[in-house]
């Protein structure tokens, strides 16, 4: 089961928040890794 997150990236820029699983933190949209 995934658990999703909003992409930091694309809230920031007003685009269409697809998420990742956490266990990567890539965004398929933007392709912004990032980590928490």
């Amino acid at each position: 089961m995934l658990q999703f997150v909003q992409c930091p990236v694309c809230y920031v820029e007003n685009k269409r928040p697809l998420h990742d699983s956490v266990e990567n933190f890539i965004c398929h949209h933007c392709s912004h890794e990032w980590s928490q």
